[in-house]
């Protein structure tokens, strides 16, 4: 891939970075949305080589049609997935990912409209800035106003790190989301998004003044060129800080988010060679996704019924006539059976009969050369897109003696094991000398020390929480 460059100049080499240091990477949690680019109908045809095929469902300009979680996942998960990412911030502002770092990349095979996961080793020359002093809010929100409440990561489900939607182990949707973090902005990477250290509201167009429509959850049109409700940027934390996947991890020293979405800020989502329409289409923007199976929900086999039925049954009335008992959980499928309320006269199945206008409800059996309920196909289809992501990751720093992994009883000043006034009284002597180092006396997790972590260790010891 070829480097990407912002056009406006970044000045990070003048100033020292406040990030600056070796880092191993620990967890991972990210989220990301497909936005249609124009109107895409979803077709389907009958396997019975009837040559039938109709629309059975439409994707609109604008809409949201895929959204996908990966994790939350710590250490032991990563190295399970073989991911990694080794990074080094040094203080002139450049970083380095390297040797040994591996990621998970989505590769869309254009000709078949599939989409393979691949893991390849990467390194990469970064261009960087971070300020942990610069007062930016952690949004609860993506891009385009999404609240991450419907975590849908197989992995995360099965391994119980997720229910219903959300993370275990969160006081909220979003473990930083309303807390007060430094910046960081990225201006060069061959892997990754660029993003500015100001939040911004992006648009949704090209450089070119080429813009699309969103449509928001909420149904809301944001119309293409006005602003997206959510921000472009980075955010950075770093200290004793709680883990994002905290079903596997302890604590992380370096926490970085950013949200980008394809365009000319982050330099993604435009193909190979910026500003060349290489898909036709009149614009710069050149992502196509692939849509490989659409949502099914399964019907039970002891019913008399062998293949599920297109969309959410639970949506529909009564689920159309069919028993709760008949009805199982939502999955994805390319076989199936329609059914809508216009076939009532037909069990409400969509079957030879009833596509043809014949008499004769023939919907308790599948086709068998006469009628019967027909079976539908759904092949696998390229859509263009543009993609939305936000991207949290947690780090350990290499060799510090501030790591949070040396720091696992916050208080405990003379590491005696217990929490007590001698703790207390060695906290405020360093508080008031101005010496105070090490993480135990970092009692709120903001970077310094000051009378507000005495008064949080006083009042631990005694409630006797501090190990809490």
């Amino acid at each position: 891939m070829l480097y990407k460059f912002l056009s406006i100049l970044i000045l990070s080499s003048l100033f020292s970075q406040d990030i600056a240091g070796n880092y191993e990477f620990r967890g991972l949690y990210a989220i990301y949305q497909n936005i249609a680019r124009y109107n895409t109908s979803i077709n389907a045809s009958d396997i019975h080589n009837l040559n039938l095929t109709l629309p059975i469902d439409q994707i609109d300009a604008g809409e949201i049609f895929r959204t996908t979680y990966q994790g939350p996942y710590g250490y032991a998960t990563a190295v399970a997935l073989n991911v990694n990412i080794n990074v080094s911030f040094y203080e002139n502002g450049t970083g380095s990912i390297l040797e040994g770092s591996i990621l998970p990349t989505d590769d869309v095979d254009l000709d078949n409209c599939t989409v393979a996961t691949i893991f390849e080793a990467f390194t990469d020359e970064l261009i960087y800035s971070s300020d942990l002093n610069a007062g930016s809010i952690v949004p609860s929100t993506n891009i385009v106003g999404y609240i991450p409440n419907a975590n849908n990561d197989p992995i995360a489900i099965m391994q119980g790190y997720v229910v219903d939607g959300l993370v275990v182990g969160y006081e909220n949707t979003l473990q930083f989301e309303g807390q007060s973090a430094g910046s960081i902005s990225l201006s060069q990477s061959a892997t990754f998004d660029f993003f500015p250290s100001t939040p911004v509201h992006p648009t949704l167009c090209d450089s070119e003044g080429n813009c699309f429509d969103v449509i928001l959850e909420d149904g809301t049109v944001i119309n293409g060129g006005d602003p997206l409700p959510g921000f472009a940027g980075g955010y950075a934390l770093k200290g004793n800080l709680p883990s994002i996947a905290p079903s596997e991890n302890v604590c992380a020293d370096l926490y970085l988010e950013w949200h980008a979405i394809d365009g000319p800020i982050a330099g993604t989502g435009l193909g190979d060679q910026i500003g060349v329409d290489e898909d036709g289409d009149g614009t710069d923007f050149d992502r196509t996704w692939a849509m490989e199976k659409i949502q099914v929900t399964s019907l039970e086999l002891g019913c008399g019924y062998n293949y599920p039925v297109a969309g959410d049954l639970s949506l529909q009335e009564n689920m159309l006539g069919l028993s709760e008992n008949c009805v199982g959980s939502l999955d994805k499928g390319n076989d199936f059976y329609i059914m809508d309320s216009n076939f009532s006269s037909y069990g409400n199945f969509l079957t030879y009969n009833a596509y043809y206008g014949l008499p004769g409800d023939d919907s308790d059996h599948d086709f068998n050369g006469s009628d019967g309920r027909l079976v539908w196909q759904f092949s696998p289809m390229c859509i263009d897109a543009i993609m939305v992501r936000q991207i949290m990751l947690e780090f350990l720093e290499i060799g510090s003696d501030d790591s949070c992994i040396n720091c696992l009883h916050p208080g405990d000043l003379n590491d005696d094991g217990s929490y007590n006034v001698l703790d207390i009284v060695g906290l405020a002597n360093c508080v008031l000398a101005a010496d105070c180092n090490g993480c135990q006396g970092d009692l709120n997790v903001d970077g310094s020390y000051n009378v507000l972590d005495i008064v949080a260790l006083a009042n631990c010891v005694l409630a006797a929480s501090c190990d809490s």
